[in-house]
């Protein structure tokens, strides 16, 4: 077992420096070309005819919108009728289940019910800044 008079005190010892911060001038010829790109806006835009199938990839998104929908109506009326049980036997535990299920169900409803448009109206911010 060490006892504190085996411990010897360690001294360190730090040397202060000086930071000095340096200024390094910039080329002539960085600054010209700097200047001389243009500061316009590109003018690119999404369009629809850029990438061949385009109009079978909106086919598939809106078929998974909609099956994300039918799975929402599917998991609320399961949610609900666990929380009817679990209420009508005294369950609380499965009432509880029951009634996160529902609001879960609803929250996503509304998260992929919107999800077009969500992703417009941040589109539309993004292209005003």
């Amino acid at each position: 077992m060490l006892s504190a008079g085996h411990l010897k005190p360690i001294a360190l010892a730090a040397k202060p420096v000086a930071l000095t911060a340096v200024a390094k001038p910039v080329p002539v010829a960085v600054g010209a070309a700097l200047r001389a790109l243009p500061a316009t806006d590109p003018h690119i835009t999404p369009n629809g005819t850029g990438i061949p199938g385009l109009s079978t990839l909106q086919s598939i998104v809106g078929g998974l919108l909609t099956a994300g929908l039918i799975a929402c109506v599917a998991g609320i009326v399961i949610a609900a009728i666990c929380w009817a049980l679990g209420s009508h036997n005294g369950n609380s535990r499965l009432a509880m289940s029951g009634r996160s299920g529902v609001l879960v169900g609803l929250a996503a409803a509304l998260i992929v019910g919107g999800a077009d448009a969500l992703v417009t109206f941040f589109s539309n911010t993004g292209a005003t800044l």
